[in-house]
């Protein structure tokens, strides 16, 4: 598969992970949940959905059979990249300037560096490649 039309299924993928995110998120403060657990429920949703796209479309010529250790790896490298946003983010905003004033200028830094990580990992780490 090309490189291109790995990345554009790779961030359909994240695009629909949001979504699920946002919506579980969104329904469990609705019923009252507070919103700090509740956010763990809708990352481990988005992010078993995004697995599953992801092995399926964006990676499935070098995806086996669905596995546990697969998924642990997935979600190792879905934690790993979640903490570079997070900190990049607030090493950002800490460190001020025009960070402070717009801080989805750090948003979008720290998601472009986090994404990359996921993809890469993603590529390198979870998905080998199946022998022929």
């Amino acid at each position: 598969m090309r490189l291109s039309a790995r990345i554009a299924r790779f961030l359909v993928a994240g695009a629909a992970g949001f979504v699920v995110d946002v919506g579980v998120l969104s329904a469990l403060v609705w019923c009252g949940a507070d919103p700090r657990p509740a956010r763990l429920v809708s990352f481990l949703a988005a992010m078993t959905l995004t697995w599953q796209i992801n092995r399926v479309t964006t990676f499935g010529d070098r995806a086996g059979p669905a596995t546990v250790a697969e998924f642990l790896r997935y979600a190792m490298a879905s934690g790993l990249a979640a903490l570079i946003n997070l900190g990049v983010y607030m090493g950002l905003v800490t460190w001020g300037g025009a960070f402070r004033t717009w801080p989805v200028l750090a948003v979008a830094i720290a998601t472009a560096l986090s994404m990359t990580v996921n993809f890469l990992s993603y590529l390198k780490l979870v998905f080998s490649p199946r022998p022929r």
